[in-house]
């Protein structure tokens, strides 16, 4: 629990950063995390497909659910993510959409701050737990009061 904890905080702090405009020195060498591809495999600890929004538009509910995403990271200071989504009106299908996000990141020590450069001001927070696995805070764009995410990405599909 403290190490979730403790992920939270730095993502949380980092995605503060990357709001205030603040810039994060990059190390020496990239972090891990960078020439890899890293697949979704939970948002806010449920397993997918996980609703990332819920919200009522007049009288209608409208439920966006995540069914996968990938985040490819390279060495060269870039970034992309795609995502998939379904849209339901009242529990209707309404639509599929798919995300496609790419920018810039930048890294201290065993945290990164991607910033988009399609979708500003999009920023997202990821910490490396380890070489498998990293933790993100981000909000899909959906919406413009989108909430805040977190998710558990791997090197693995799921």
């Amino acid at each position: 629990m403290a190490s979730t904890r403790r992920s939270l905080a730095l993502l949380l702090c980092a995605a503060g950063l990357a709001c205030t405009g603040e810039q994060v020195l990059l190390p020496s060498t990239p972090p891990t995390v960078a020439g890899a591809t890293w697949y979704l495999h939970a948002v806010n600890d449920t397993t997918l497909p996980a609703t990332v929004s819920a919200r009522g538009i007049g009288v209608v509910l409208e439920q966006i659910i995540l069914d996968s995403a990938a985040i490819t990271i390279d060495t060269t200071g870039r970034w992309e993510q795609r995502a998939w989504m379904r849209v339901f009106l009242s529990g209707v299908l309404d639509r599929t959409e798919t995300l496609v996000d790419r920018g810039t990141w930048i890294a201290a020590a065993d945290t990164y701050t991607l910033t988009s450069t399609l979708r500003a001001p999009r920023a997202i927070a990821l910490l490396a737990l380890d070489s498998t696995t990293v933790r993100t805070a981000e909000r899909f764009p959906s919406h413009l009061t989108a909430p805040l995410t977190t998710g558990t990405y791997r090197r693995t599909r799921p």
